[in-house]
Formats: C-alpha cells, sequence, structure tokens
C-alpha cells in the first residue's frame, strides 16, 4: 500500500510521537518520514516566494499609480530612492514599487557589469528580506563592500559596541550577477576581537539591477531586493 505524506507525519516528525495512534507510528519507515520533510519544507518555500511575488505586484502597481502624472517615471523612481537613503521617510511600499521598476525597465541602462563598477562601501538601507514594512529600513549601521582589486566581498554590522566582520571572496561574476562565498566571521568588543570561526563557503548570489554614484540596487538569490548608499 503506498504510504501518505500528509500533515500528520510532518508533525509527528518534529517530536510529538504521540499524535497518531499507536497502529499507524510503526507503518512509516525513518526515510519515508524525512521524504514527508523535505516536500513539507519545499511546499513552504514555494508558497513564500508566492507571497512575495504578490506583495511585489501590490507595490510596483502603487508605485506606478503614484507616478501617473509624470513623463519620465525612471527619473522619478532614481529621485524616490535617493531620497529613501537620505531621509528614510519614503513610504516602503513606494520604495519597493520603485526599485521594482528600475529591475523592470530596460530604459535605464544602469546595470553593473562587474566587479569594478560596485567597487567601494556601500551601506544597506532598505530591505525587503522582511515582509514587515517597520523592519525593512534597517536600524543599524550596516556596510558591504567589494574589493575589486582583491576579489574580496566583506560585511559590516555595528551594534552599540559589538561589531561582527564577516569576509569572503567573490567566486564568479556573470551578466550583471555576483556570487560569492562567505569564508569568516568576527566580533569586535570596543575595537579588540573577542571571537572568531570559520563559515561554511555556500555560495550566495547578488543581482544587481541598477548603479549610479549615489544609490545600489540589487535582488538577492534568497529573494526580495535591498537599496544600498556609497559611502564615501
Amino acid at each position: 500500500m503506498r504510504q501518505r505524506c500528509d500533515a500528520r507525519v510532518t508533525f509527528s516528525c518534529r517530536g510529538k510521537k504521540n499524535f497518531l495512534p499507536s497502529r499507524h507510528r510503526g507503518n512509516r519507515s525513518p526515510r519515508a518520514l524525512t521524504r514527508c520533510e523535505a516536500s513539507a519544507t519545499d511546499g513552504a518555500a514555494q508558497t513564500k516566494a508566492l507571497r512575495r511575488k504578490e506583495e511585489e505586484a501590490v507595490c510596483k502597481a502603487k508605485f506606478e499609480v503614484s507616478m501617473a502624472d509624470y513623463d519620465a517615471v525612471d527619473e522619478e523612481a532614481i529621485k524616490l530612492l535617493e531620497e529613501a537613503v537620505e531621509s528614510k521617510r519614503i513610504t516602503p511600499s513606494l520604495v519597493t514599487g520603485a526599485m521594482l521598476f528600475l529591475e523592470s525597465s530596460s530604459e535605464t541602462g544602469a546595470c553593473p557589469q562587474g566587479l569594478e563598477d560596485v567597487h567601494g562601501k556601500w551601506r544597506l538601507v532598505f530591505s525587503t528580506a522582511s515582509s514587515i514594512e517597520a523592519f525593512q529600513y534597517i536600524p543599524v549601521v550596516e556596510c558591504l563592500t567589494h574589493n575589486a582589486e582583491t576579489g574580496g566581498v566583506s560585511l559590516t554590522s555595528q551594534l552599540g559596541p559589538l561589531e561582527f566582520d564577516i569576509s569572503g571572496c567573490v567566486v564568479s561574476w556573470e551578466s550583471n550577477a555576483m556570487k560569492f562565498a562567505w569564508e569568516s566571521l568576527d566580533v569586535f568588543l570596543f575595537g579588540s576581537k573577542i571571537w572568531q570561526m570559520t563559515m561554511p563557503g555556500s555560495t550566495k548570489t547578488y543581482q544587481y539591477f541598477f548603479k549610479n554614484n549615489k544609490i545600489l540596487c540589487a535582488r538577492s538569490g534568497a529573494g526580495g531586493v535591498t537599496l544600498l548608499q556609497q559611502e564615501c
């Protein structure tokens, strides 16, 4: 008889052994349970991705409606994003919509084509990694640095006296997509290193779709878009 892979099995896999009657528990092998868990995880990821697309479509539509009286919408989108990184007062849905408009527009002609195009230090200002608008403006000082000379990339976050430095290397650059891997994490307290660890070298991707001398826009391989500000 074919084994069913349903919510009851997934629930029982997470430690609640008595959720199913005893006459059913012995009929499912660990391999079958693993397949059930993997299926449930894939389904949750697909649902999250679909929800993100729907949310992005709403934000883009709101932005386009707000731009109904403008002819050069791409220029207005850039102005809005430049104001957002300075004031952090632009409505998050409009910031998201403006970035999505630039991502879908072929008229901007400002996609970085190599590591040298994004060389330098960029502060992360806004990200849709969180679907909660109140958390989309990044409240801490967090900077992403690209080094075109060494092929290195680093992410620095500051939280009071603590500083977290994650460093890695660029694996490849294809079209406007940067593939990179984190290698190590250093933690500092009042400027003194207090902890260090080696990180697994799983590859991540940032696809940059707009850049000028003030802002940089990227889509993460994990989903969501990010707005960065050029640091002097």
